[in-house]
Order: structure tokens, then sequence, then C-alpha cells
């Protein structure tokens, strides 16, 4: 089964009556750049005169604050100017930084144009915005092969109202519609901008650069820079060249278009508008004028057509991909026939898969399979240990085998450390639970990997060799993005190595000194550089199956940091979540979600409810069970949504300490009685997975399996705790019976007295 991931995100997450859509030119000159005719004021004088709703100054390697340009007095409160800069590279290469903080740098050159883009996506999406590749075929500047490699550019110019760019093609280049289609084929999800990249206001002719001959409808909530940018990311808009829609919409059967046809006539009565002319050939059996509303796929084809003003198409999930494009032609003065457009945004076919949601949040961090399965466990999480599955060693299967080539060296998927990891994941999903990896760089030993992988701040004596990923250089996150993909692509939907719903990044960062080393660094420091190793995470991981969830891994140090470190060894879980969520707003949000820790406040004691560190307020120092309400509550915050919904949380390791004393195995069970009754109360939670299966040796003397260890050995077991049973029947027909025993022990009369939302 597949389905279409409608482009109008914003419109399936609020009532059509609450969006509106804005007028806007994301390309525009002004005298600052030398060959333009007119000031930033009497620019942006021009369009706000004429309905407008936002405009980019986007100059050439300049940035033009708006709070220093005067609009008009008595400017109307729908319109906008979006900071912004044409990044005005080598070689023709022009980009618009749509939405950027700050003038960013453009003297980057290359002798490869696909490395000038990439240079230009990476600097205006630091800057908080996001690139738009101006006119391909101005001189015949780019072509398909210098975007397909392209990381992250979502938008190209589609259309440009400049005179000189031939946007329906030339000598060299294909029409723009074709190279979009092609990168599209290829796999490239972009979207297509148009713009009319004015520079004369004063002088008025066809061949004159003038404004008002290219735009774009957006549609959002609100006038905002980030409200535009969040719309557009989404798809949801559409370019023009003349024709304006009424309607445009894509549910669960349809793709319905209907054209404003009194605002469409309204735009081309204009002078200055001139659309794209056509002989009219003998065999031509249009009107003289008239509509056309086709529905395009793959390879530019045309799936369906409908001449008119309105269509529906039934929605179909044959296709990668449907878009649509409008047309409204005229006679031309020459006799031909001049013809305007509209294109909407590619709807993109997606697996019809949701994240699953087992009947029960039982999880385990797995060592024995067919006991966790006979437990009834419906999550499961492994650890991914990203390291020991490269090896820099050809072997006769090297082709296969191959992962990714970085700074002039080739990595290889090590065969048995894969199929030893799919014995893992396999059996687990093939049950029906979800399956979470949890993605780690621990030290190898082998330099070219640890290079590859780890931090280059990671010190030397880092605890437990564990560091955090290389997300300080575009190397780095390229590849973490193409070792990501292939593990995701190999653990899809219905694979035969087995599936994989939930993906965590690192462990316990905000402890980092102990578990995401990086060597001495601040809060700023920590949150910058995991943010952009999740970010790397969810393209590739999402790319390959876009149900999936990527997690932050938080453990329960709140509003304090763990005592053992200074401010450069840990920070508090809260100050990082809120870093992070700010720096993931402001370079483009995503679904990010949580994998909490809430271990007791002493890790040797069970009884959580006893903790008095955890407080049921946002500035308690810890979030352990007994305050875990204030977790899910906090992520309610509007700044810490996404899409309008909170992220989800789940509890992916905490476990409880059989004290060696009266009633400690008695504890230890009730304890988890107690954190499972809390989880059952809190929606927001989806799975609570306990850690460890067996005590571990090496574990500084904790003793928190469902099964105690052999003597002598590290993990061998040997028989069940008093926990197993408890754990085994907490979600079935004896839960009642099985958990009341803790009641007493927790010194409560019914489980009511700790529900964490009170009925």
């Amino acid at each position: 089964m597949h389905a279409l991931l409608t482009p109008l995100l914003a419109a399936l997450l609020l009532p059509q009556d609450e969006l509106r859509w804005w007028k806007g030119n994301t390309h525009t000159h002004t005298v600052l750049c030398g060959h333009a005719d007119s000031t930033p004021e009497a620019v942006a004088k021009w369009y706000h005169d004429r309905g407008w709703n936002f405009l980019v100054l986007s100059e050439h390697n300049k940035f033009i604050d708006p709070a220093t340009v005067k609009l008009p007095e008595n400017a109307r409160a729908d319109f906008l100017l979006v900071p912004g800069e044409e990044i005005t590279g080598p070689k023709t290469i022009h980009t618009t930084a749509f939405g950027v903080r700050e003038l960013v740098p453009w003297g980057f050159d290359s002798s490869q144009k696909h490395a000038i883009v990439q240079n230009h996506v990476a600097v205006a999406r630091a800057a908080g915005g996001e690139a738009i590749v101006n006119h391909p075929n101005f001189k015949d500047a780019l072509v398909f092969e210098d975007l397909r490699p392209v990381k992250d550019l979502k938008f190209f110019e589609l259309y440009n109202g400049h005179p000189t760019v031939f946007n329906f093609g030339s000598a060299k280049n294909p029409p723009t519609e074709v190279l979009w289609a092609d990168l599209l084929d290829a796999g490239n999800r972009i979207y297509g901008v148009s713009s009319d990249d004015a520079h004369h206001f004063q002088k008025w002719a066809a061949k004159e650069s003038n404004p008002g001959r290219g735009w774009i409808f957006v549609r959002a909530k609100e006038l905002s820079t980030e409200a535009l940018l969040a719309a557009m990311r989404a798809g949801d808009f559409y370019a023009s060249s003349g024709v304006v829609l009424q309607e445009l919409r894509i549910d669960a059967q349809s793709y319905r278009v209907r054209i404003d046809e009194a605002a469409t006539a309204r735009e081309l009565a204009s002078e200055i508008l001139y659309g794209h002319v056509t002989p009219r050939g003998e065999n031509d059996a249009r009107a003289p004028e008239g509509w056309k509303i086709e529905l395009v796929g793959p390879a530019n084809r045309v799936l369906a057509t409908e001449l008119g003003t309105s269509a529906e198409f039934p929605r179909s999930a044959e296709h990668a991909y449907l878009r649509v494009r409008i047309t409204r032609w005229r006679p031309a003065k020459d006799g031909g026939l001049e013809s305007f457009y509209a294109w909407t945004q590619p709807a993109f076919r997606a697996e019809a898969e949701s994240f699953p949601t087992p009947p029960t949040k039982k999880g385990l961090q797995v060592q024995m399979a067919d006991d966790a399965l006979s437990l009834g466990i419906r999550h499961a999480a492994f650890n991914a240990q990203l390291g020991h599955l490269l090896t820099t060693s050809a072997n006769t299967n090297a082709s296969a085998n191959f992962a990714v080539e970085s700074e002039g060296q080739r990595f290889y998927w090590q065969e048995d450390a894969l199929r030893a990891l799919d014995e893992q994941v396999r059996p687990f999903s093939n049950a029906g639970a979800v399956v979470y990896l949890i993605l780690l760089a621990r030290k190898t030993g082998d330099a070219a990997i640890d290079r590859l992988l780890l931090h280059p701040g990671m010190r030397a004596d880092s605890p437990n060799q564990l560091g955090a990923f290389r997300s300080t250089d575009e190397p780095g996150r390229e590849a973490l993005r193409t070792l990501l993909r292939a593990l995701a692509r190999r653990y899809a939907a219905r694979s035969p190595h087995g599936t994989v719903h939930g993906w965590i990044v690192g462990n316990e960062v905000n402890s980092h000194r102990w578990w995401y080393d990086l060597g001495p660094a601040d809060l700023a420091t920590v949150a910058d550089a995991y943010e952009r190793a999740v970010r790397a995470a969810h393209e590739a991981i999402t790319a390959e199956n876009p149900a999936a969830r990527i997690y932050l891994s938080l453990e329960h140090h709140w509003n304090e940091r763990y005592a053992a470190g200074s401010e450069l060894e840990a920070v508090p879980g809260r100050a990082l979540l809120v870093q992070f969520a700010s720096l993931a707003r402001e370079r483009g949000d995503f679904g990010w979600h949580l994998a909490f820790h809430p271990y007791p406040e002493n890790l040797f004691e069970p009884r959580t409810w006893l903790d008095q560190s955890a407080t049921p307020s946002d500035d308690s120092a810890r979030i352990t069970f007994k305050n875990l309400e204030v977790l899910t509550q906090f992520l309610e915050r509007a700044e810490l949504r996404f899409g309008g919904e909170p992220r989800r949380v789940i509890l992916s390791e905490q476990g409880f300490h059989a004290p060696e004393r009266e009633h400690g195995e008695r504890d230890q069970a009730a304890a988890f009685a107690y954190a499972w009754q809390k989880v059952q109360a809190l929606p927001g939670i989806d799975a609570l997975i306990l850690h460890r299966h067996v005590d571990h040796a090496h574990e500084g003397g904790l003793n928190l399996g469902l099964w105690t260890r052999r003597e002598g050995s590290v993990c061998t077991p040997e028989r069940k705790r008093a926990l197993y049973e408890v754990y085994r029947d907490c979600d079935g027909p004896r839960s009642a019976e099985a958990l009341r025993f803790a009641l007493p022990v927790i010194g409560v009369a019914s489980w009511s007295e700790i529900d964490p939302l009170p009925r």
C-alpha cells in the first residue's frame, strides 16, 4: 500500500478558515546592486501599493535589514519585508538566502558547481533560512548534474520573470520544468518557485526587468518569516506567472483545483506582464483562448487533463509524486498563443506506514530473545555501535558491502556484524514489536573509522569510550547521513532483515562527559553539535522510512546537572532540551522526539516514590517516576510542539536495583509496579523499556535484572527474580492481582493515589 503525502501539511493541521494565501516575491533588486534603478524604499513601496504581502530585497552579496527600510506611511499590517540576500557566487551561480538573520558569505569557489550550490545551501541554513537556487537557465548556468548531488536543497526557481532567462529552454538547457521533473525522478524533494527578479522600476518595456512578472502564493496561518518558511518547507505554496487559484486541496480521495478567474483577469490586464508565446500550428485545435488544468506525474508526463476553470482528479498511489500545471492561454499580438501558468508543488508518495502502536507499553533491552518474547514485550531496544559495523578492508564482496567514501577513504560494512544485528531485530519486528536502535559512536581503535564518526573534541580518557558523532563539519554529517540511510533502508518496512521504527541518537547527552563525549563544552556547544547530528539522522532515516521516529536521549537530571561533572562536562536536561528545540526551529523544525531515562535519584535505592529531588514542578532538580508527569506537561508547551502536537516520549532505559537486604527484591518489584502504573496513566508516553534483562557484572554493583547472573560470569542468567512475574503479568488479565502487593509497600491504599493526572 502507498499513499500520497500531501504537501499541504498546514492544511491538515489547521481548519481551512484559519489559513490564508499570502502573495510574495522572493527575488528583487535595488539600486544597491549597481545595475538596478530604485531605492529599497521605492521598491518596497511598489509591491506594497499593489497589494503584495511579502517581499525579499535580495541584493547581490548585501544584506538589507528590513528594519532599515522605511515603509509608506500607514503601511498595511499585511505587508512584510522578509530578510534575505542573493548569494552571488562564481560561475553565475546565484541563490536567494530566504529568511536569513544576517549577511551570509558568498566567496566559496570550486571546480564543481554542485559544491558551490551545496555551500550556498549550508550558509543559508546556518543563518536560519533556506536556499532558493535562482535562474538555472540564465547563461546556461546549471544543469541536472550540477543540482542532483546537492543535499538539503528544497527550492529552485522554476520560473524567473527576467527577460534574459530561458525558462522554456535554450540550445543547451531543457526547460526548467523538465529539469524539475528530472530532479524529482532522481529522488530530490525540491519545490518550484516563481519570481520576477525585478531591477527596473522606472523604465517599462518587454526587454526591461520589470516587477510583477512572477510570484508565489504561500498558505499559512499568519504573515511572518517563520510561518512562511514553515509552509514553504512543507510545500504549501504554488508558483505563478499570472494565474491565481481560488482552491487547492488534497484529501484522501482527490486532488482539487479551482481557478480564481477574476483575480487572474486582473493580473493579465497588466501591460507589463508577458506570457510565453508559441506559434499556432496547423493542427492546433485549441480555442482562441481558454484554460487547461493538467495532472502531471514523473517524467513530466501528463496523466489527465481538464479544459476549464476547475478540476478534480482521483488521488492515485501509482506514481511517486503528482503535481498540477494550470495554463491560461490567449491570442498573442503576433498571431500565436500567449500562455500564463500556475504550478502546484509535488505531492509525494510514501509508504502508507504509520508509527506502530502496540497494545502494550512494555519493553525491554533484550539479552535473550525467546525469554523476552515469552514475557510479551512489544518494545525492544538494541545498541547499534556504528563503528563496529564498519571496516576499512575491502573483501571478496566489496562492491555489495561498500558503505561510504569520505575524504579519500573507503569504508565497508562488516557482514558478520550486520547479520548479528539482523538476528536481534528480526524476531521482534516479526512478532509485532516496535524495535528501537540506540545509535552509538564508540571508539574502535581504527584511526580511520574513529576519524569518520567521532567528534574531534572527544578526549582520550573518555570514561566509557563513547563519543559524540562528528557533526562539526559537512564531511562528518554527510558520512553519518549516508550510513544511517543505508541502515534505514536495510531495516525498512517488511524487510527480510527486520524493521526498525525508532532511532535514538546517542545516549544521555546531558551527561556528555560520560556518554556522548565531545570534549569540554558548554551548553550552547553541546546543543549545537547534538542538533546537527539529530537533524542529519532525521534527514537520512525518514528519507527511507517517513514513519520512523528519531529520538533525543536525556537522563534524569532536569534543572541540575550531574554533580560529578563540571559545567563543561554535564548540563541540565531541561536547558539542553530548550536550547535544542530553539536551534531546530531556527534551522527548520523537524519531527524529533524524546527518549528519557527517569531512574530513581539514588540508583541503589529502588523506592523511587521516596525521591526528594523529584518535585511536581518545572523547577524540579530531577525527573524520576515520582514526578514523571512534569516531563509530559513540559512538552505540551507551544514552542516545543511540532505540527501542533507534543513530541512523543519513550522511556528507553531505566531499571530498579535489587538491594541485598531484607525485602530487597520485593522493593525492586514494587518500584516497577509503581512505575508501570504511572506510565499507564500518561498518554504521552509510548513505552517503558526496562534495563536490564540479566544482571551485569560491569554495572558498578547495580542489580537491575529480571534475572540474577551466575557468580563469576558477566551476564549469564541464573534465576528469575520476584520482579520477573510482576513484569510478565503487568499488562495481562492478571495485572490487578500481580500489582496489588506493591500498594502497602509504597504506602497507598489504591493506585488512584499516585495517578499523575487525577481523574
